[in-house]
């Protein structure tokens, strides 16, 4: 028995709820297209890692689905993916195993010194470049009608974040979750992540806050969310 692809799942969840592609997407705040893609597979269509996920917490708040089971089977499909892609390479044509050569010991050696060249300079750029930083939520260009927002995203261990100026507190793999009070209209949210060194990277987000008795005419850009 062939098992289904997410794609597959997420197209019969929505089929059997008795929605249209267009309808999912306008729940979702997102283009048809990226509704079409998501359900087909072709995650190289869309935007990038955090929108994907993004999207998926979508299908399991509308369908009343596990959220868990949506990423869990995303990931597994990535891990696939990838795996499928190494054996094309690297498959022998023939089954017939031939003791090592000289030429494959050396070519073993080469790489091997290879790698340990990358390593070291990584290392050297990891202390020279900026720390790396996501900010998973908000997206940008956001609505929301609450002035508690919650800030979640990632950096480097032991570099230091601050939003707006105010700096927060990191876990020690570099996640931080901070709940932030914004007003009411066009707020802008700058997250910064400094190195010990003192490099910087900087996110930045607009989020517009409306009352809860206002109707909005303007809507997120694709990708975003409506927050409550």
């Amino acid at each position: 028995m062939i098992s289904q692809t997410l794609g597959e799942k997420l197209k019969k969840i929505r089929e059997g709820e008795g929605l249209s592609i267009r309808s999912t997407a306008l729940h979702l705040r997102i283009k048809d297209a990226f509704v079409v893609a998501l359900e087909s597979g072709r995650y190289d269509q869309l935007p990038g890692e955090v929108y994907i996920r993004n999207w998926l917490k979508g299908y399991a708040t509308l369908f009343k689905i596990s959220e868990k089971d949506l990423i869990d089977c995303y990931e597994h499909e990535k891990v696939k993916s990838r795996y499928s892609v190494v054996n094309c390479f690297l498959s022998p044509r023939h089954e017939t195993k031939t003791p090592l050569t000289q030429q494959l010991r050396r070519l073993i050696f080469f790489i091997a010194c290879f790698s340990i060249i990358g390593y070291l300079g990584y290392g050297v750029y990891s202390l020279v470049s900026a720390p790396p930083l996501e900010v998973y939520e908000p997206l940008d260009h956001v609505v929301s009608r609450s002035t508690t927002l919650h800030i979640r995203g990632k950096t480097s261990p032991h570099s230091k974040v601050l939003i707006n100026n105010q700096e927060v507190a990191t876990s020690p793999d570099g996640t931080f979750d901070e709940p932030i009070e914004v007003s009411y209209g066009l707020n802008e949210l700058i997250v910064r992540a400094s190195s010990t060194r003192g490099k910087t990277r900087v996110v930045r987000r607009t989020i517009l806050v409306e009352k809860k008795d206002s109707v909005s005419t303007n809507l997120p850009l694709e990708g975003g969310n409506h927050y409550e």
